[in-house]
């Protein structure tokens, strides 16, 4: 069954598995800032199906699963605010991803940057193409990534391999990525689809209430730190799009330019 969510993402469902493709093809499945909170609706949707017990999101396309944010919209007030508060549409829709009660998988198949990095280890597992490339690129344009999401890459590949990839904003390759623990599973890209669905299927066959509770209990150890500790987790990412380098940056991706970065 497919089914047109809006423009920007195709609903796929194959018995008990549910896949979500974003669809900008044409714009490398970069997204808007609307379909953040699209997306986190979607995912609400599909959780209050029982028949669906595992999601699978993808892009559109062969060249990108997400190739991040649309830098194009954070020209005017980025990110938006709201009783004088910051807010990250991001943040949210990655929480309802990771604590959604079915099982997601990221099939990636092309570019995961930034945002689409973000995706992907909100997701419980990650399967990519061969040809796949994996990076975080904020520090090239001024943004500090959320506290919450540099959790989840801390969790997955460590401290200093998360410095690297935040450091450099280098983008890493699939074999990289599955030796430090970024992706799961690297398969060729004409494998990736039917490589997916199968071991979806595997999770299937499985006790659900087994995969649910591993699911939940490792959700609750990952997040095993005391926010009171924490002063002010948005403080550093707020301060980042407050100041004159992530301005700088966005005009240098928009012009095509190399950033002039003052460090203020």
């Amino acid at each position: 069954m497919n089914e047109m969510k809006g423009k920007t993402f195709l609903i796929q469902r194959e018995k008990n598995v549910v896949k979500v493709v974003v669809n900008r093809p044409e714009k490398q499945n970069v997204f808007k800032a609307a379909m953040w909170m699209e997306l986190a609706n979607i995912i609400k949707e599909i959780e209050g199906d029982p028949d669906v017990k595992v999601i699978v999101i993808t892009g559109a396309g062969e060249k990108s699963f997400v190739a991040g944010a649309d830098i194009s919209e954070m020209t005017e007030d980025y990110p938006p605010h709201v009783n004088g508060k910051m807010i990250s549409p991001v943040a949210s829709a990655m929480r309802v991803v990771e604590d959604v009660r079915k099982v997601v998988i990221a099939m990636i198949n092309g570019y995961a940057i930034g945002g689409g990095c973000e995706i992907a280890i909100a997701c419980d597992l990650r399967i990519a193409a061969d040809s796949a490339q994996i990076g975080i690129t904020s520090a090239k344009i001024g943004i500090c990534l959320g506290f919450e999401s540099i959790k989840r890459l801390v969790d997955l590949v460590g401290p200093s391999k998360a410095k690297d990839i935040l450091f450099t904003g280098r983008l890493v390759s699939a074999r990289e990525a599955l030796s430090i623990g970024l992706v799961d599973y690297v398969v060729p890209k004409k494998e990736l689809e039917p490589f997916t669905m199968e071991f979806a299927r595997g999770i299937i066959q499985n006790a659900p209430l087994s995969v649910l509770g591993a699911k939940k209990t490792i959700n609750i150890l990952s997040r095993n730190y005391n926010m009171r500790e924490i002063e002010d987790e948005s403080r550093i990412s707020k301060e980042c799009f407050l100041s004159e380098d992530f301005k700088e940056g966005v005009r240098a991706f928009l012009e095509k330019r190399e950033p002039q970065f003052k460090g203020k």
